[in-house]
């Protein structure tokens, strides 16, 4: 009897958890139908007083959507002398810089020190040396991999009127025939537009992403640092900042597109380091860090699912005399009462023009997701391979290794598995294997630093300091283009493969690990240009 008791009363717990959620979802779609009141007090106030801002791009190799985000912050629709470009480039060794540098009006900062500094060091270390210039209100942080629509500054300056930090809002790509990027989409537009943007009429703390973010600059003078880490430490910044009373608000208007494939979860281990860190905070008396945490046990559509089911099934096979219990129709009216409160969600979320048949397919994603390994399902852009150079010959393609005086035949084998690409390196009886990678060079690049540090080095473009990827080629492309000026014609890269050599071979290693970070007289210019 007594464990029938623990039972029920376990099950009571869950169904009053549910009717919270009910009320907690309904007020959201109130809520969010007053969409049209964030920042209307200053929307023709921002348009007379455009503020100048400084957008910080931060790319890495491989990063080719670089060139068309630089295109699209050129062509905003936004005052040219009120916002400026920059663009860092960490480590990078494929030819986007100079495209980038070529296409002018941007500032090009590279930092060639032989290793990735990661983007959370390497932005610090960009804004000690803009953090002080003057006349800047704010400073907008994007990945490379980034969309934009051509009002994107517009409406983050709209929103920093009344916001010290704003996170646009973010969705997914959809590549044609990638079904699973046009389900998580829909998904993520719906979340956008009925709880994201019901926390922004409230001005509630939504926490940021350093993929696409906007932060004051006296926030970042007071502060003197940045966290984007990771998703975790991105997560505990944006609790910071509100405990600080800057707190990061969405931006419906202001939106962003990346593949879903970047944009980071929180890991369970992760949201529990993330709920200590919060508890810690809650003795302010911040009522939005308390919204905060609450939100963190809002079901998904997976769970409510999973509950409703679990209700039925245990009602239908046990009699239950508790008074929440005494007829199956009290939990079917809950039931009934979630989806009503969907449908009233989905039209006023017609705005976004979200397909609700698409929307629906959002838990049978969830559940495969949980049931099977994350990297069976990539995006269509990450599929088009070239079958001519998968084909291994006699166990590997013949490549030339370098100890600095003599040049040693060995064998290099590419292979695409299930999960990704795999390169062996074969010398006599001697075996390399790489770890399995998304990108056919990633593969290769460790076996090329395996060697590097043996004091070999492996003679192929991808180890090459001329190669480059195509922009807007995809991660499992094997082919680029040279950059040797010796070999080209007309300024014409011509194509190359990853294992292909040739006479004008360098490797990547032969650079001088410099950082490079422009002449001294363009970054006086720049000074001397906001200063005034």
């Amino acid at each position: 009897m007594m464990m029938d008791d623990i039972i029920i009363n376990f099950f009571i717990f869950i169904f009053l958890y549910l009717i919270a959620f009910i009320f907690y979802f309904a007020f959201n779609i109130f809520i969010c139908t007053k969409k049209y009141r964030i920042g209307l007090e200053h929307k023709y106030l921002a348009q007379d007083l455009p503020g100048n801002l400084i957008t910080i791009v931060y790319a890495k190799s491989g990063d080719c959507e670089v060139v068309n985000l630089v295109k699209m912050l050129k062509n905003q629709n936004y005052p040219k002398e009120n916002y400026q470009v920059h663009v860092l480039f960490d480590n990078s060794v494929d030819d986007y810089s100079e495209i980038v540098e070529n296409l002018g009006g941007v500032k090009v900062w590279r930092i060639n020190n032989g290793i990735l500094m990661g983007k959370d060091k390497a932005l610090s270390w960009l804004l000690e040396r803009l953090i002080s210039f003057r006349n800047v209100n704010a400073f907008v942080f994007l990945d490379a991999n980034r969309k934009i629509q051509s009002d994107f500054l517009k409406n983050i300056n709209t929103a920093l009127f009344s916001s010290d930090v704003v996170v646009p809002a973010t969705e997914y790509i959809t590549p044609r025939g990638d079904v699973i990027a046009a389900v998580k989409n829909q998904a993520k537009k719906y979340i956008n537009r009925i709880f994201y943007t019901s926390r922004a009429v409230m001005n509630l703390l939504n926490p940021l992403t350093s993929g696409a973010v906007a932060i004051k600059q006296d926030v970042l003078e007071g502060l003197k640092y940045v966290d984007f880490q990771d998703a975790e430490s991105e997560f505990k910044y944006s609790i910071f900042l509100a405990s600080k009373n800057h707190t990061p608000v969405f931006a419906p208007d202001a939106r962003t597109q990346t593949y879903y494939e970047f944009d980071r979860a929180l890991s369970l281990k992760q949201k529990m380091s993330v709920l200590k860190y919060s508890f810690a905070k809650l003795f302010t008396g911040n009522f939005k860090m308390l919204e905060l945490i609450l939100s963190f046990f809002k079901p998904s559509a997976l769970g409510l699912l999973f509950l409703y089911t679990l209700f039925f099934v245990f009602l239908y096979y046990f009699e239950v005399n508790n008074f929440l219990f005494r007829d199956i129709k009290f939990v079917l009216s809950a039931a009934v009462t979630t989806i009503i409160l969907f449908v009233i969600s989905l039209i006023i979320a017609s705005d976004e023009k979200i397909n609700p048949f698409l929307l629906l397919f959002t838990p049978l994603y969830d559940l495969l997701e949980k049931l099977f390994h994350p990297k069976s399902y990539k995006p269509a852009v990450y599929k088009k391979i070239n079958s001519e150079m998968l084909t291994p010959i006699s166990n590997g393609i013949e490549v030339s290794v370098s100890d600095g005086k003599n040049i040693i035949k060995c064998l290099l084998e590419l292979k695409n598995t299930s999960n990704g690409f795999q390169t062996v390196f074969r010398y006599k009886t001697k075996t390399l294997t790489s770890s399995v990678y998304e990108s056919p060079k990633k593969a290769i690049d460790e076996i090329s630093d395996k060697l590097i540090e043996n004091g070999l080095k492996l003679i192929i473009c991808s180890s090459c300091s001329h190669f480059g990827k195509k922009p807007n080629s995809p991660l499992t492309s094997q082919d680029g283009l040279c950059s040797q000026k010796d070999k080209m014609t007309d300024d014409i890269q011509p194509e190359t493969f990853l294992l292909n050599s040739c006479a004008f071979f360098q490797h990547t290693s032969d650079l001088n690990n410099v950082v490079d970070f422009s002449k001294e007289k363009d970054i006086k210019n720049n000074n001397n240009e906001i200063n005034d």
